[in-house]
């Protein structure tokens, strides 16, 4: 058999991926077009000084921001669930008589299995299928701490969303950017323009009434103040995956869950 006649037995896989991929672009749409709403007021406040010629502190936070529709986190849902059932299917194609209990194989704890209830869990899951695919599977490491860390995310993501409303996300602080002055003037005489230099914020920072973008503590000097923030959707949870730009992350998740198939194929067809 050819390989690509080997790759099309899964084509129910691939159109899983694809549909996750038509959601991420879906999403990706959403949350520009809430952008586009200037959802987020700040207050900010310019240098100011002190009496003895110092400088006072400067606090940019966030005054209001309008909550993220509920189709942002629907689709986020949706796209990690079409990834989880794209492993599903390929199991399921790869197992002579597939059952109830047909699955691809992911370790549902935060733990690291013991080598024994691992082996067990790959023999239980994909019964049925080529001993040359149990053998490849068995290497991998779906689990938070191991090579195929992922998987699991992938599994975590959908387990997610089947068991409560709405995944989290949030909108948040990504970037914050200055204008400064060029060290070099190639021109005397001639003012050249500022250049815009983002840099990322220091922590983590979801935008909600309060929230602080940016602090320069009192007589830290005069020193440049940001011009704008920069803001995207990002994941909230698991933990890993906390402050990880949504889309992008929902993508790499796809390309990777399609890549770990497609270097199973040849093993799950062995013997068929």
């Amino acid at each position: 058999m050819s390989d690509t006649n080997k790759t099309e037995q899964f084509r129910s896989a691939w159109l899983k991926i694809d549909r996750a991929r038509k959601h991420a672009d879906d999403l990706e749409g959403e949350i520009r077009a809430y952008w586009e709403t200037s959802p987020v007021s700040i207050h900010g406040a310019g240098v100011v000084l002190t009496e003895n010629g110092g400088t006072g502190a400067r606090i940019f936070s966030v005054k209001n921001i309008k909550p993220l529709p509920e189709s942002i986190a629907l689709l986020v849902g949706d796209a990690a669930h079409n990834i989880r059932s794209a492993l599903d299917h390929f199991a399921w194609v790869a197992v002579r008589n597939p059952g109830r209990d047909t699955t691809f194989p992911i370790w549902s704890q935060e733990d690291v299995p013991e080598a024994g209830k691992w082996q067990k869990k790959v023999r239980k899951d994909l019964m049925g299928a080529s001993p040359a695919l149990q053998a490849d599977v068995l290497r991998l490491q779906p689990w938070p701490t191991g090579s195929d860390s992922q998987l699991w995310y992938i599994h975590e993501l959908d387990r997610i969303d089947k068991h409560r409303l709405l995944i989290a996300v949030a909108a948040a602080n990504t970037g914050v950017v200055f204008e400064v002055p060029p060290i070099f003037n190639p021109v005397p005489g001639l003012r050249p323009p500022a250049m815009p230099v983002a840099v990322p914020p220091r922590q983590w920072t979801p935008l909600e009434a309060g929230a602080v973008l940016w602090h320069v503590p009192e007589g830290a000097g005069p020193g440049p103040d940001p011009t704008r923030f920069v803001y995207d959707v990002t994941l909230t949870e698991p933990e890993d995956l906390k402050g990880r730009p949504a889309v992008a992350q929902l993508r790499m998740l796809a390309n990777y869950a399609e890549t770990a198939m497609q270097a199973l194929v040849s093993a799950a067809c062995e013997g068929s």
